[in-house]
C-alpha cells in the first residue's frame, strides 16, 4: 500500500470550508485555494517520508477512477481516525504553548486539545482539539509559516527503518507475521 500511495497525488481544496462559512453566515477569512500535491511527501529536514493527507481538504486522488479515489480517501480517513498507535495527545495547562511541524501534521475534524499521529513507516501527524477543557474557556491562536512546495522523492527514508537501525531493533514484518516491535 505504501508503494502504491507513493505513486499518487491528491487534490487538496478549501472550497468546502469556504462554502460552509458562507452557509453559516461566517466570514471567509481568505480565498479558498485548490492544489495538487503528492500523497506521500519527504520532509526536507529529516528526509523521512510522510503521508500528506488532510481529511477535511483532500477531495480526490488524481489519476485513478472515482470509485478508487473515494475508497482511498475513505480508507485514509479511517486510518487517521481509528489507529490509536499513531496518535500523541497533549494535555493543555495554563500558559502552555505547543509547536508541531505542519509538513507532517494534518487537521482532523472536528477541529476543536492537541492530538498528533505518527505512522510508524510512512509518518504523518494529526492535530485536533477536543472538548476536555470545560468549564474553562479555550483560546488558541494559530501561527503558520510558509514552507516549501511539498515533494516526493524515492530517496526519502523510512522513519521506522532509520530508528530500528539506530536502536538495533529488528525490522517488523508488514504482513503482521513474525517480528513485531510492539509490546502489547
Amino acid at each position: 500500500m505504501q508503494t502504491y500511495l507513493s505513486s499518487l497525488s491528491a487534490l487538496h481544496s478549501a472550497d468546502m470550508q469556504a462554502a460552509d462559512s458562507i452557509r453559516g453566515n461566517r466570514p471567509v477569512r481568505r480565498d479558498p485555494v485548490t492544489t495538487i500535491h503528492p500523497l506521500i511527501r519527504v520532509n526536507p529536514v529529516t528526509g523521512w517520508k510522510s503521508l500528506f493527507f488532510n481529511p477535511g481538504f483532500v477531495t480526490k486522488i488524481v489519476g485513478v477512477p472515482k470509485l478508487e479515489s473515494d475508497f482511498l480517501i475513505s480508507y485514509l480517513n479511517e486510518v487517521i481516525a481509528t489507529t490509536n498507535e499513531i496518535h500523541v495527545s497533549f494535555e493543555w495547562r495554563r500558559d502552555d504553548v505547543a509547536f508541531w511541524d505542519n509538513r507532517i501534521c494534518v487537521s482532523r475534524f472536528p477541529s476543536t486539545s492537541l492530538s498528533c499521529l505518527m505512522f510508524t513507516d510512512v509518518g504523518t501527524q494529526n492535530h485536533s482539539a477536543t472538548y476536555g477543557f470545560a468549564p474553562h474557556r479555550r483560546h488558541a491562536v494559530r501561527v503558520a509559516t510558509q514552507a516549501e512546495k511539498p515533494y516526493y522523492s524515492a530517496d526519502g527514508k523510512s522513519q521506522e527503518e532509520e530508528l530500528n537501525a539506530k536502536y538495533g531493533l529488528p525490522a517488523g514484518n508488514k504482513d503482521c507475521s513474525g517480528v513485531g516491535n510492539y509490546n502489547d
